[in-house]
């Protein structure tokens, strides 16, 4: 998949979830008493602010970055990479990290990284779809414990709850995340070593 085809697959993606997540909760919540959003739950905003606010991230963390990947190139590189961990170094470090130094970037976040426009390249897809997936995991959970009483899952639902928030989620969308960054950078790995333009692919 060429990378125009993949910034409009995910556009619509993105789009479509985030309506349906957002048609979801108005259709089952529409006082929105039972909505877990901390503008909802902490802020007590209403309606029109909740659909604002989700129009707002979803331009900025979400588009703008996916139109990062769209315009721009993935970064040159000082040195060749030998494997996936070294060229996601590079992308987003500019050097190569040790072992544990990469391990302590993955997953906690830190160093961060130095080339923000590759980060936000990043962002554009593997964050996109994750958010994809989560909008679609929030629509499934709306239906299986408003629709479908399914007390099995309300149970698991309610038991995870901390703050009123259904911790439970974050695992799978933790998951799919990883995912979606090994994919991404496999793919822009793959072009690398293919020799093809990352304006063309």
């Amino acid at each position: 998949m060429n990378r125009t085809l993949l910034t409009l697959v995910t556009f619509f993606a993105v789009s479509a979830a985030r309506a349906a997540d957002i048609a979801t909760t108005f259709h089952f919540n529409p006082t929105l008493s039972h909505e877990a959003n901390p503008i909802v739950a902490c802020f007590g905003a209403g309606a029109s602010t909740l659909l604002l606010t989700n129009l707002l991230a979803t331009f900025l963390f979400l588009f703008v970055p996916l139109y990062c990947f769209w315009r721009f190139p993935a970064a040159p590189m000082p040195s060749t990479p030998a494997n996936l961990r070294e060229f996601v170094c590079l992308q987003l470090y500019g050097r190569v990290l040790p072992h544990g130094e990469f391990c302590c970037a993955i997953f906690l976040g830190m160093p961060l990284p130095k080339k923000w426009l590759q980060l936000l390249r990043f962002c554009g897809v593997a964050l996109s779809w994750t958010i994809v997936f989560g909008s679609c995991l929030a629509v499934f959970s709306w239906w299986a414990l408003w629709e479908w009483r399914w007390q099995g899952f309300n149970r698991i639902w309610a038991a995870s709850c901390i703050g009123g928030y259904p911790t439970i989620i974050f695992f799978p969308i933790g998951v799919f995340y990883y995912a979606a960054a090994y994919m991404y950078f496999r793919r822009e790995f793959a072009l690398f070593k293919n020799g093809r333009s990352s304006l063309t692919d």
